[in-house]
């Protein structure tokens, strides 16, 4: 025989999908339970039923109370099973660290079709690199990405301020913002944001005060290196490339028919190909290369660090401090500006794009970056005097 259930309606109570079951036709034509016919005390033992849906799909479940229970206790009892028995329990997200969300934010910039979402080539490759060297190998790599605080991004901003250029710094808050910031607003928490990181002023267009005879110095002690690899790679940052494009040429990226060299949109800052002269000093390096050009020890890309460890030496040979690798390009900026020379034809030397004069074939540009790149050598050399303004041809 059927069971009879009779809906439960009480105010104050949670009384979703709970009903009273009827034993020996006690309610004969109810409909409802209310607070006007509900029994304070029942005579026998009684039960409720709570049915409700679990994953899409209905189910009940039946409670047997003493007759010494009130309804009110029995509401309030089945209530609290009600989460255990229906209600599905809410998942725990496990929270990544920071490694192991890097790899997943890595993955998405790299595969993603949404284009501001996405990382050109040469952007993944530097982006990789510098996690790796920096972020990598410090505490915050291991740490749950809840537990990172600023204090943390802070301490080992503070550390890298101290060994590189802000430049460097800089790149800690430029790495985690976007990825701290899409991991948070996918698990809808608030947001620690790296970006409110006051790093400190950067000034992109920087001026490097050394004098000519300072730069001729430091000259002399890169192209006089005396170990012939690292000399190498010294003669080729020295016009002007940045340490990247220098690592990454390949054999493949020379053309000795045309004395020009490409350095390849996928190893280029601006995206974009760009092609120099080959220079008489270059073609040293050239010999017996089948692949790189600069290779370390077991023919990979060679590690930027060793080269640092080398421009120090070079440093100390010039009589110089506190200069980085990258102030070469300014060396040459600042120069070429004092020298009268418009910032589209110093673009050509540093590799920089303007749209006014990339116009010209990448040969013709090329050809006219060496021209300029020649006159910085004879100001440098004392060759030509200081005071000597460029004028092109």
């Amino acid at each position: 025989m059927a069971q009879t259930l009779i809906k439960i309606n009480l105010p104050n109570r949670n009384c979703k999908g709970l009903y009273l079951v009827d034993i020996d036709d006690t309610f004969s034509g109810v409909k409802e339970i209310n607070s006007s016919n509900a029994p304070k005390k029942f005579k026998q033992d009684f039960k409720l039923v709570l049915r409700l849906k679990k994953d899409g799909k209905p189910m009940k479940k039946t409670f047997t109370f003493s007759k010494h229970q009130t309804l009110l206790q029995a509401i309030d009892s089945a209530t609290e099973q009600r989460s255990t028995v229906f209600e599905p329990k809410e998942k725990k997200t496990k929270v990544p660290t920071l490694d192991e969300y890097w790899e997943r934010y890595v993955k998405h910039k790299e595969t993603t079709v949404n284009n501001k979402e996405s990382w050109k080539t040469s952007t993944a490759k530097d982006m990789k690199s510098f996690y790796n060297a920096w972020i990598k190998p410090s505490k915050l790599s291991k740490m749950l990405l809840t537990d990172i605080t600023r204090e943390d991004i802070e301490s080992l901003i503070s550390k890298i301020k101290k060994q590189r250029s802000l430049r460097t710094a800089k790149k800690v808050v430029e790495a985690l913002s976007p990825l701290m910031k899409r991991y948070y607003k996918e698990n809808k928490i608030n947001e620690l944001n790296p970006a409110e990181i006051d790093v400190g002023d950067l000034n992109n267009v920087r001026e490097v005060v050394v004098s000519l005879p300072e730069v001729k110095k430091l000259y002399d002690a890169m192209l006089a290196y005396p170990v012939p690899k690292y000399r190498h790679v010294f003669t080729w940052l020295a016009t002007g490339r940045r340490l990247n494009e220098v690592l990454s040429l390949s054999i493949k990226d020379i053309d000795l028919d045309k004395g020009m060299f490409d350095i390849h949109q996928d190893n280029s800052k601006s995206g974009k190909k760009l092609t120099f002269v080959l220079r008489p000093e270059m073609f040293e390096s050239l010999e017996d290369k089948t692949n790189l050009i600069h290779p370390s020890e077991k023919d990979t890309v060679m590690n930027g660090s060793t080269i640092r460890h080398h421009w120090k030496k070079v440093l100390e040979t010039a009589g110089l401090k506190d200069l980085h690798i990258h102030d070469l390009r300014h060396i040459i900026a600042t120069i070429l500006r004092d020298s009268g020379i418009t910032e589209e034809v110093s673009a050509l030397v540093l590799g920089h794009t303007r749209s006014s004069i990339t116009a010209r074939y990448a040969s013709a540009n090329a050809k006219l970056a060496d021209s300029v790149y020649s006159f910085f050598l004879q100001k440098v050399n004392g060759e030509i005097d200081p005071d000597t303004k460029w004028v092109e041809v």
